[in-house]
This record gives C-alpha cells, sequence and structure tokens, in this order.
C-alpha cells in the first residue's frame, strides 16, 4: 500500500504502507495499468481531482473514488473538461466506491470498498454465498443421507494479482 498527499499526510498513521509521500507528483511514478487506487479523503481535499486524473490517465486497473453521489458527478465532469472521454470515466470509475452494506463507521466503508475491490478483481457477482451456494437445494439429499460432510472441503488460496 501507498500512501500520497499534498502535504497533510501523517507518515505514522500508515505504519504499514510501503511508501508515503506528501508530493502528489510521485503519484504519476507510482501509477500503472496493473494499479488498484483509491481516493478516499475524509470530507474530499482540493487535490482529489488531480490524483483522480492522474489514475485515470495512467489507466489503472481500478479507481474508486469515495464522494457523494454529487461529488462524483463534478469529478467525471472535471475529467471530461480536462480531455479524458465521458465514456472511459464512466467505464473505468468506481464511485462513490464501496458495495452498500449499511457502512456507518470509517472501518466499516473501509471494508465496503475493499469487498468492492475483491469483487471486481476476481471478477464476482457481489451476491450473497447464500445465494451463489443455496444449502436449501441439498437439505432433502441429507436428510435421505445421500449426501455426508463433516468438514468444510474448501481451503484457501494464495491471493494473487
Amino acid at each position: 500500500m501507498a500512501v500520497v498527499g499534498s502535504g497533510d499526510v501523517n507518515k505514522e498513521s500508515f505504519s504499514n504502507a510501503y511508501f508515503i509521500s506528501n508530493d502528489l507528483k510521485d503519484l504519476e511514478k507510482l501509477i500503472d495499468e496493473n494499479s488498484i487506487v483509491i481516493i478516499a479523503n475524509e470530507g474530499g481535499k482540493p487535490y482529489d481531482s488531480e490524483a483522480l486524473y492522474i489514475a485515470l490517465k495512467h489507466n489503472a486497473k481500478f479507481v474508486g473514488l469515495l464522494a457523494s453521489q454529487r461529488r462524483a458527478a463534478v469529478m467525471i465532469a472535471e475529467m471530461v473538461r480536462r480531455g479524458l472521454s465521458l465514456d472511459y470515466v464512466l467505464e473505468k470509475l468506481h464511485s462513490p466506491v464501496g458495495l452498500d452494506v449499511g457502512a456507518k463507521t470509517a472501518g466499516e466503508v473501509a471494508l465496503s470498498i475493499l469487498a468492492e475491490v475483491m469483487m471486481f478483481m476476481r471478477n464476482a457477482s457481489g451476491k450473497p454465498m447464500r445465494e451463489i451456494k443455496d444449502p436449501r437445494k441439498l437439505v432433502k439429499d441429507a436428510l435421505e443421507g445421500r449426501i455426508q460432510e463433516q468438514s468444510c472441503s474448501w481451503r484457501p488460496t494464495k491471493f494473487k494479482l
């Protein structure tokens, strides 16, 4: 994780980041077509539009903007005024970023954003697992003894981007 701001990043707040900068120009060097970029400043910052432009210009794989519906629309309009096509911006930009999980706290908002990024990276539906692997379809067979499973057969795999 890299954290870039414009003179307002407190380095002690991001001890797990591999790169921390207070110079927005560093984004130009960091972002490429494999980057996942989340622009999430509480209340928004004046430099958010520049960060968004850099992420879109460099064709980042995922570009998320934490913003209200109105602020997102204004930012999209600004990207078009700066020369990016409306279709491209609408296709690339995930804003407001995050899945609707009823988030209220900063941690819950972060979780909803990570869930959307994971859904995007895995090309998943975002539906509840109960809908994808509905156990009710197998209850009759289980009651009649045709299926038996005492442990979970799923094992995690290593995550690779």
